[in-house]
């Protein structure tokens, strides 16, 4: 009969135990890790959002997108109002939509560069556009501004006041305005002169003419 050992060996241990006071040691060290970081982590949220804060939102910002300006007098909202002419001093045509988002019909008032005056007479919910073919803009005989400048133009209505708005002055080097830039006065365009053909009346006088002097 086989004896049994007096002791078993003893199992090993997958993981060596980490002494009492070195966890400890190691807990406090990332405690205090931990309550460095928090106060990182906050400043740099105050600072995104203070950054926020101070600039504002791009798309919150009101624009004209295109190359005129738009105002609103009352419940009569104008759009891409341009002033149109080939130099200072010539004359011009101001373009632009004007809309009337009222149920009432409503007189525009409109003080032009030069001191001179126009109206606009929009039916209840009418919309209006200088500058096109139906319809070529409101003229002006004399633009105070080169194109490139502003000029001023007040619209005012009886119910909501008015407004000036400083207006871009364009000439025709962009296609869609090109045919609609007033004419200077005086100036003309040359006809082309046009070679005759060679089988015209005339070349045959001359030829007949010339066989006769050599005869």
């Amino acid at each position: 009969m086989t004896a049994l050992p007096a002791s078993l060996p003893a199992r090993p241990s997958r993981r060596p135990a980490r002494p009492r006071a070195e966890a400890r040691t190691g807990a406090r060290a990332d405690a205090r890790t931990v309550a460095r970081a928090l106060p990182a982590a906050g400043f740099a949220v105050l600072a995104l959002a203070g950054c926020t804060a101070t600039n504002p939102v791009t798309t919150n910002v009101s624009y004209d997108p295109s190359d005129g300006i738009g105002v609103t007098v009352g419940t009569v909202y104008a759009q891409n109002l341009l002033v149109l002419t080939t130099a200072e001093g010539e004359p011009g045509v101001l373009v632009g939509a004007f809309t009337n988002e009222s149920s009432d019909a409503v007189d525009v008032s409109l003080e032009l560069p030069g001191g001179e005056s126009d109206s606009l007479d929009l039916a209840a919910a009418e919309a209006v556009y200088l500058g096109t073919e139906d319809d070529e803009g409101i003229a002006i005989d004399t633009v105070p501004a080169a194109p490139g400048g502003l000029v001023d133009v007040t619209m005012s209505t009886p119910e909501g006041g008015s407004q000036t708005v400083r207006v871009p002055v364009l000439d025709g080097t962009l296609p869609e305005y090109a045919t609609l830039v007033p004419t200077p006065p005086g100036s003309t365009v040359s006809p082309s002169a046009t070679p005759a053909p060679s089988g015209s009346a005339g070349a045959g006088n001359e030829e007949g003419e010339e066989g006769e002097e050599e005869g």
